[in-house]
C-alpha cells in the first residue's frame, strides 16, 4: 500500500468492530484505516472501488456464500486481488482424524470451561468448519463467479488455507 493508500476495516457485529478498532487506535493506526459496519453479502460500496479485498475467518459464516463472493467481486477494480484466510479440510487422513477430534470432542469441552461459556459458540466453530467448502470446492466456486487466477495455499496440513483469487 502507497503512502495516500486506506483501509477499510469491516465486520457485521458492531462488538468485534469495536475491539477493533480499540487496536488500530492503540496501534497508532488510525489516520490510515476506517471502521465499517458492512454486510458481506451487500457492501455498501460502489463498484470497482477496491484494489483488493482480504477476509480472515469470516467466509464461512456469511448466510450466503455465493452471494458475498459476487459482491466482493463486484467491489474489486479490474485485476483486484481477493485473499481468503479460512479453515480448510486437513490434507493428510491422520491430521483429519486428529483434528476432527479435537475439534468436536476436546474444543467444544475446554472452550466452555475455560471461558465458562455455556452459550454453545465452541460447538458452532467445528460445525462451521465442517460445512464449509473444502480447498477446491472453494476455488470451484470464485472460478464460476468470474474470478481468474484462482490459486490456494494449504497452511498447517490443510487445517487453513489461504485463498487468492483474481478479477
Amino acid at each position: 500500500m502507497g503512502p495516500a493508500g486506506r483501509v477499510i476495516a469491516s465486520d457485521l457485529n458492531h462488538a468485534m468492530l469495536a475491539e477493533g478498532l480499540k487496536k488500530i487506535v492503540r496501534r497508532g493506526r488510525g489516520r490510515r484505516i476506517t471502521c465499517l459496519e458492512a454486510n458481506a453479502e451487500r457492501l455498501g460500496f460502489a463498484d470497482e472501488a477496491f484494489d483488493a479485498v482480504t477476509t480472515g475467518f469470516c467466509m464461512r459464516n456469511v448466510g450466503d456464500l455465493n452471494r458475498a463472493i459476487l459482491e466482493i467481486r463486484r467491489v474489486l477494480k479490474p485485476g483486484g486481488r481477493f485473499v481468503c484466510l479460512e479453515f480448510s479440510r486437513p490434507v493428510y487422513g491422520w491430521l483429519r482424524a486428529l483434528y476432527d477430534w479435537y475439534s468436536f470432542r476436546l474444543l467444544p469441552w475446554i472452550g466452555t470451561a475455560v471461558a465458562r461459556d455455556k452459550t454453545g459458540v465452541y460447538e458452532y466453530l467445528p460445525a462451521s468448519i465442517r460445512t464449509f467448502p473444502n480447498q477446491e470446492g472453494l476455488k470451484a466456486m470464485l472460478l464460476k463467479a468470474g474470478f481468474s487466477q484462482v490459486d490456494y495455499r494449504n497452511l498447517s496440513g490443510g487445517i487453513v488455507a489461504i485463498h487468492v483469487a483474481i478479477k
